[in-house]
């Protein structure tokens, strides 16, 4: 979903959805219908609103985390992650903000590294989740450090070297996540 809000909108984004909408080849079914007379935009005011914290990933990345770690909550994220193909148990752990810099590392093929990730979580059986959420934010944007490295692959070095010494072919690979 998505909202436009009338000060940010103009007649002209409120036609070119409704005529995405009415567009039944982009429907698998023709279940659609959309009216003019209708503020799209209306609907019931949030918790989120009201604080004017929309556009802030630190705080969409605090709500995600509290609600991971809570235990009455566990069996719903590993089903979700189940039903995305992720094994997970219920074990894990959530980690915010975790830095992705290698430590002692003599091997110069996992430079470069570093940066934060957002939410990385782990369990005792070395299922990893690195989950980057972005909001009115480029994911590649190139040149945020010497090496031109973008910073998922710097995550991506990381969660590797984290694995560097696991031997078991039948480990599940990391899974890297935007929202």
């Amino acid at each position: 979903k998505q909202y436009l809000y009338p000060k940010d909108a103009t007649n002209e984004d409120y036609k070119t959805i409704e005529n995405l909408v009415k567009n039944s080849d982009l429907w698998k079914e023709d279940n659609t219908k959309a009216d003019s007379n209708v503020d799209i935009a209306q609907r019931e005011i949030s918790l989120i609103d009201i604080c004017q914290i929309q556009n802030d990933e630190n705080c969409f990345s605090n709500m995600l985390a509290y609600f991971m770690q809570q235990k009455q909550y566990r069996k719903l994220w590993t089903e979700f992650f189940k039903s995305l193909g992720i094994t997970l148990e219920e074990n894990y752990s959530v980690t915010r903000e975790k830095s992705a810099k290698i430590e002692n590392n003599d091997n110069q093929d996992y430079n470069p590294n570093g940066g934060r990730m957002d939410i990385f979580i782990s369990d005792n059986n070395k299922n990893m989740i690195v989950i980057e959420n972005k909001i009115k934010s480029d994911i590649n944007d190139i040149g945020t450090d010497e090496n031109n490295s973008t910073q998922l692959r710097r995550y991506y070095n990381y969660v590797n070297w984290l694995r560097r010494d696991e031997s078991d072919e039948n480990l599940n690979p990391p899974h890297f996540l935007i929202l």
